[in-house]
């Protein structure tokens, strides 16, 4: 039986396990066909990166190596279900919401043909929002990095619980409430945009409306697409990479401007609602009380494997 270090908490590898399970039965109920080959790409040498991490923490190896190899594979197969699960879950093509997202974003006054206009028309503001938009994951890898050569196991962990719910709530309601996005419902592409040509959620449509009306069932190899419009997993990523960043006091502030542009470029560039954005704050602020509340319940990780790793003379002896 494996044996892996608390970087991943057992809640998270239930859930990741959770979402691959019902991304393939999906794919089966489906009658999707994925090519036999990614099965070897992408499946072997993740289970192979926790078969190496088992050994890596039965040998008391650094710590900081055991925990990397362990969140590599824990994020390689959230992603894989993350991606499948996306493709498998819009074939269930319940009603599109489009025009209940659009009433709503309207009652808040936000207008968002005009707010993509209004961006086209600068330069400097478009290529600021553009960078923002298809940058993002940069804002969650550089504080887990730094996380991880400070040995925060600790904040790792719970930036880990967060990112695990906001893609398993995030597959939830995107497929109970599905969305073909802003920019394709209100029909942005005849728009005078100006500087802005980038549209992150219309390069998928193909792909959706052939996912709900049943021509695609050969899910891609390469060439995936984003489908998930409600709620914005880039602000998901986003906040979560801010909640990662926060006890680095350096690099804070920078990531709190910088998340900024990031939500308001998911209007005008990636072609979201309002609405996406709202529902992805609310997500990570429960998910953020439920770490929270897990953690003043739970023991500490430091009292478990990192120490002992970290210190294998007596005081490894004094903790066992």
């Amino acid at each position: 039986m494996l044996k892996l270090p608390g970087i991943v908490h057992t809640h998270d590898w239930y859930i990741t396990a959770f979402i691959g399970l019902a991304a393939f039965a999906a794919i089966i109920l489906g009658g999707f066909t994925v090519p036999d080959y990614e099965v070897f790409v992408f499946g072997i040498p993740l289970c192979g990166a926790l078969v190496m991490a088992s050994v890596a923490h039965t040998q008391n190896t650094s710590p900081t190596i055991v925990a990397l190899i362990t969140f590599l594979a824990w994020f390689g197969f959230l992603s894989l279900g993350l991606g499948y699960g996306a493709y498998a879950f819009t074939a269930a093509a319940l009603p599109l919401q489009d025009a209940l997202f659009a009433r709503i974003d309207a009652a808040m006054g936000i207008d968002l043909a005009g707010l993509r206009i209004a961006t086209g028309k600068s330069w400097l503001l478009t290529m600021m929002l553009e960078i923002a938009y298809t940058k993002t994951i940069v804002l969650l890898v550089m504080p887990l990095a730094i996380l991880f050569v400070r040995r925060d196991y600790e904040r790792v962990r719970d930036a880990v619980s967060i990112y695990t719910l906001g893609v398993l709530t995030t597959l939830i309601i995107s497929t109970l409430l599905p969305a073909v996005g802003a920019y394709p419902h209100l029909n942005m592409a005849h728009i005078p945009s100006g500087y802005l040509k980038y549209a992150g959620t219309d390069s998928y449509v193909e792909h959706y409306m052939a996912l709900r009306d049943g021509t695609m069932r050969i899910l891609p190899v390469t060439g995936w697409r984003g489908l998930i419009t409600f709620p914005s997993f880039h602000a998901i990523v986003a906040l979560t990479g801010l909640y990662a960043a926060y006890p680095i006091r350096w690099l804070f502030w920078p990531a709190a401007l910088f998340t900024g542009p990031i939500l308001i470029s998911t209007l005008p560039v990636g072609g979201h609602y309002a609405i996406d954005v709202i529902a992805a704050v609310a997500i990570v602020a429960v998910s953020i009380l439920w770490v929270d509340r897990r953690r003043k319940t739970l023991a500490p990780m430091s009292c478990d494997w990192a120490t002992q790793v970290a210190q294998p003379g007596p005081a490894a002896a004094a903790t066992a």
